[in-house]
């Protein structure tokens, strides 16, 4: 899984890229991961909507 694929549609506040572009360091080279403050604004799904999500214990008994 690339972690790059829940932030591609928000441009990142620290290293001032676009959007669709990965986030670079300070010399100019490519990261692996995105920084830190792109993650931050980024909306992850809730739980229940996870498809790997585990079931509520509730809803088992």
């Amino acid at each position: 899984m690339d972690p790059f694929e829940f932030v591609v549609h928000i441009p990142c506040p620290h290293c001032r890229v676009g959007v669709g572009e990965r986030c670079v360091t300070k010399d100019g080279y490519e990261r692996k991961i995105p920084c830190l403050y792109r993650v931050k604004l980024a909306k992850w799904p809730d739980a229940e909507q996870r498809p790997d999500a585990p079931p509520d214990s509730e809803s088992d008994y």
